[in-house]
């Protein structure tokens, strides 16, 4: 789970750093016909921000997966899709021996 959590965080810092960019670019391109004093300073905060996002958020990912946190929950997962299939296993021979009789 908390390796989509990641994700997830990661994606939206990305459409925040989009954002900004895209609002420092327009606010560049239109230089003349806006004031753009707090808009500027708030592309260039999302930027910084988002920036700093990113990279905090990379830092701990590789800090996870090197700690082996996501060999840990794969291995976990696959213990339990294995437990999983000896309980599907042992249902079935269960309801073979009682043929039917309930």
């Amino acid at each position: 789970m908390m390796f989509f959590s990641f994700g997830i965080a990661y994606s939206l810092e990305l459409i925040a750093l989009v954002f900004g960019v895209g609002l420092f670019i327009f606010l560049k391109t239109h230089q003349n016909k806006l004031r753009k004093g707090l808009l500027l300073f708030v592309a260039w905060l999302v930027i910084v921000i988002s920036s700093l996002s990113i990279i905090c958020t990379t830092v701990h990912t590789i800090k996870f997966w090197s700690g082996g946190y996501y060999k840990s929950m794969m291995m976990m997962h696959k213990h339990m899709m294995e437990k999983g299939k000896d309980m599907m296993e042992k249902s079935k021979d269960m309801m073979k021996s009682d043929n039917g009789n309930y």
